[in-house]
């Protein structure tokens, strides 16, 4: 299945693309399809701009011939300038796009796992020991008891989430690209 990653770098790759896998993903993942909708938008946007008349008494020339007349004095630096602007605004569009940020993602996450606040029993070696190996991670033998593990998707990506039980009670990690993240 395709993750937000994979599925946004196809749309910017292709825009006006389609496939059954993007299809699919666009129809069960909300953000990705504003994601869609907002490039759709600056797609429209550009092909309307580069659409020039001209009047049928401009002389054309082909690309890369010279003409005769000399363009007005600064109007290179102008249309590079103007160039320069252009694509300081489209970085900056893309730039400034709304994400969603991480502490929003994690509540979002937690409240979809309320098993992992309810249990206060201490895991047992066995139960705990698929999801440390999954994720290619060890714990130190003097780490406060775990009540809870389980390998989650997030942001498209299978993490190890544990619980462990302190004084002041649960506490949620999650370890994501190698890293531990304490929500």
């Amino acid at each position: 299945m395709m993750n937000h990653e994979q599925y946004r770098r196809a749309v910017l790759v292709n825009p006006l693309g389609t496939n059954p896998e993007l299809e699919a993903h666009r129809a069960h993942c909300e953000h990705c399809r504003a994601f869609s909708d907002r490039v759709l938008t600056f797609e429209h946007r550009l092909v309307r701009a580069l659409k020039v008349t001209t009047p049928n008494s401009a002389k054309i020339l082909p690309f890369g011939t010279r003409s005769a007349a000399r363009p007005a004095k600064g109007g290179r630096w102008l249309a590079l300038a103007a160039s320069v602007a252009m694509a300081f605004v489209v970085a900056a569009g893309i730039w400034l796009t709304p994400r969603s940020s991480l502490a929003a993602d994690v509540v979002a996450h937690m409240a979809g796992e309320p098993a992992a606040w309810e249990s206060r029993a201490t895991l047992s070696a066995g139960e705990l020991a698929p999801v440390l190996k999954r994720a290619n991670i060890t714990l130190d033998p003097k780490a406060p008891s775990v009540s809870y593990a389980n390998s989650c998707e997030f942001r498209g990506q299978l993490v190890p989430h544990l619980v462990v039980q302190s004084p002041r009670g649960p506490v949620s990690f999650c370890f994501q690209n190698g890293t531990f993240r304490l929500p």
